[in-house]
């Protein structure tokens, strides 16, 4: 199937220039700030900081963009939006995995943290020597779930 207009044809305006030029400079400065603020670790921020240079050359050379269309076949605009939440549902299925392992591992280092308490307080008992690690103290988690509590009490 051949488009409808030859790609060398169709006619970009400077809307259709500056948009995606304006997006990716802002994908990118968003991106950098959020790291420099420390909101946004490295490693995630490659992604965004690939998809804004590539947004950046289709925004430097618009033809392109038409030339790999027609190469792929692709003609309609909802292939493209297809494309486009294919490519966010990846996404948001990588931080889900991220978010995932990131829970289970605080899980696991609370419960570390409470057996080492447990011991620590088991060692004190028999001893009679108080050591000088501090702990959560009872009156201090108490607090905090009745923090929780009365907030969701009034809720």
């Amino acid at each position: 199937m051949q488009p409808l207009i030859p790609v060398d044809e169709v006619e970009i305006t400077l809307l259709q220039r500056i948009l995606p030029l304006g997006a990716a400079l802002l994908i990118a400065l968003v991106t950098v700030e959020l790291i420099r603020r420390r909101k946004l670790r490295e490693e995630y921020a490659m992604l965004w900081i690939s998809a804004s240079g590539l947004l950046l050359i289709f925004a430097i050379f618009p033809r392109l963009l038409l030339h790999l269309s027609v190469g792929m076949g692709v003609f309609y605009l909802t292939t493209v939006v297809v494309l486009v939440f294919s490519f966010l549902a990846l996404v948001l299925l990588h931080l889900a995995v991220i978010v995932s392992r990131s829970s289970e591992d605080v899980r696991q280092i609370a419960q570390r943290l409470a057996l080492l308490e447990h011991k620590m307080h088991e060692q004190q008992s028999h001893t009679g020597v108080r050591s000088q690690v501090p702990m959560l103290d009872d009156a201090v988690l108490n607090a905090e779930e009745g923090d929780d509590g009365a907030a969701e009490e009034g809720a």
